[in-house]
């Protein structure tokens, strides 16, 4: 029997996360009898405004999304967690047996909270995908990220304060994930060279995480 594991999907913003997320589901689903699916935090909450999907935080998440002060901030924690909570479930109703949570835990705080949760749903937290790349590709990344979606434009300085937020904040969260899982293991993958060579080593990663063999196609 297939065990049902969440894994964290961490790295700097413009780092490459949700690509290498969207093509990893696409690599288990195509190579393995894998269930999979990537859920960003940050789009839910942006499919929440949008009322794509039914919350009583749309109103909510609307009015936090509308103000410029707070666009590019994250929710209250509360709100936060109602999010977690709603897209756990929904991926235990499709029978998902790997989430690649990607954008919670942000903060060290946040850290029990995806580990009870987790827990709740009756997922394993075998560990992190951490995705890693340099600072100027990083920035153009997130500049250009802005350009093609007007309600998160982003100015030079808008993208380095994020960078440096998150320098200063994460390795926290690296800390404590290790810490509090006693088997969590972490996986650093390189997204600064040719997608191929990413997206497998994401591939292996994974499959070692959750203790299955690699099929012989890999």
């Amino acid at each position: 029997m297939i065990e049902r594991n969440i894994i964290h999907v961490g790295g700097s913003p413009g780092s490459g996360k949700s690509r290498m997320a969207r093509a990893l589901v696409d690599r288990l689903h195509i190579s393995t009898d894998l269930r999979a699916e990537h859920i960003s935090i940050g789009d839910q909450v942006r499919l929440l405004g949008r009322g794509a999907i039914e919350s009583v935080l749309q109103e909510y998440i609307n009015l936090h999304l509308a103000n410029p002060h707070t666009a590019n901030e994250p929710l209250e924690e509360g709100a936060m967690l109602e999010v977690l909570a709603t897209s756990i479930d929904s991926a235990v109703g499709r029978g998902t047996d790997i989430i690649l949570l990607d954008g919670y835990p942000r903060y060290p705080q946040q850290v029990s909270a995806y580990f009870h949760y987790a827990e709740l749903y009756d997922y394993n937290t075998p560990g992190a995908l951490i995705t890693s790349v340099d600072r100027e590709t990083a920035l153009s990344r997130i500049i250009r990220r802005g350009r093609n979606h007007q309600d998160r434009s982003m100015s030079l300085v808008q993208a380095w304060n994020k960078l440096q937020d998150h320098d200063i904040s994460y390795p926290a969260v690296i800390y404590e994930l290790g810490s509090y899982g006693m088997q969590f293991d972490i996986h650093t993958i390189d997204t600064s060279g040719q997608k191929e060579y990413t997206d497998n080593q994401a591939f292996r990663a994974t499959m070692r995480l959750i203790d299955e063999s690699l099929p012989r196609s890999a």
